[in-house]
This record gives structure tokens, C-alpha cells and sequence, in this order.
């Protein structure tokens, strides 16, 4: 590893850098030095976007929520459900994702797919928070979603 020791974690800035996350947007490379928990935070892992890939080939994706008309490719561009009732429409997809993503062991480069991946499963989260009421929880998924987002 070639982080600096005393250097902090660009995401928190409160832990000491651990790792390198090289992230790549519209073909431009950047370099992050992130400690271990917000490397685990933001879901680093090559492997989403091969599977991002075989969701959009293996599902529908011009099917539609009934109540807001968000399609599976909505979702899966945005990282976001458009609103409850998708969890619900698109409940074997969205499962399918969160299964894989509790399954990822190896961190590594990650592009934006990744993030928006994490992004959708921790809105997916805090909507049952605040479903069942568990606001505290709810606080804390949503600071993390804070965070990821800043980065």
C-alpha cells in the first residue's frame, strides 16, 4: 500500500488512509485515499458493474411501476427507487442486487455503477426505517448516504 501513514481518509477525514480507490467518470481517472470502513461504505467492487450488466440483460427494463412509472433502467441509472411502491414492483431485481452486494469480498476499482449500486441499496434501507419507524437508524443510513454522495 502506498498511502502516506499520517494521511486521513478523504471521504470521513477522521480515519487514517488505508486504501487507493481509483474511480473512473466519463473515461477520466481519479485516485482516492479512503480507510477501510468508508471503502466498505462506498461498495468497491468491479464485479457491480459486470453484474449491473447481466441485470439489464437478464430483466425488463421498460417495465414500469403502476404508481410512478420509474422502469428497472430508472433504477439502475439512478440508484434511486422513484417511489415505494417500486421496491415492491421490482422486488426480485432489487433483491437480486442486495444479495450480491452483501456476498462482495474483494474490494478494488470501482467506477460510478458501484456507488450508484450502494446508493440504491441504502435508500432501499432507510425507506424501511422509515417505514417501521426506526428513525435512529434511519439518521445513520442517511448521514451515510450523505457521505457517499459528497465523495
Amino acid at each position: 500500500m502506498d498511502t502516506d501513514k499520517n494521511k486521513l481518509c478523504e471521504i470521513c477525514h477522521k480515519h487514517p488512509a488505508e486504501k487507493i480507490v481509483v474511480q473512473y467518470i466519463n473515461g477520466v481517472k481519479k485516485k482516492y485515499s479512503v480507510c477501510s470502513q468508508c471503502a466498505l461504505l462506498i461498495g468497491i467492487d468491479e464485479q457491480l458493474q459486470k453484474d449491473k450488466i447481466s441485470l439489464e440483460t437478464k430483466y425488463e427494463l421498460t417495465h414500469t411501476c403502476s404508481f410512478c412509472n420509474w422502469t428497472l433502467k430508472d433504477i439502475l441509472d439512478t440508484g434511486l427507487l422513484g417511489c415505494p411502491y417500486c421496491f415492491i414492483e421490482f422486488e426480485d431485481e432489487i433483491r437480486t442486487i442486495i444479495e450480491h452486494f452483501h456476498n462482495v469480498k474483494t474490494p478494488g476499482t470501482h467506477d460510478e455503477s458501484s456507488i450508484e449500486t450502494r446508493l440504491m441499496v441504502l435508500n432501499t434501507q432507510l425507506n424501511k426505517a422509515i417505514a417501521e419507524e426506526r428513525f435512529e437508524d434511519a439518521a445513520k443510513i442517511r448521514d451515510m448516504i450523505k457521505k457517499i454522495k459528497e465523495f
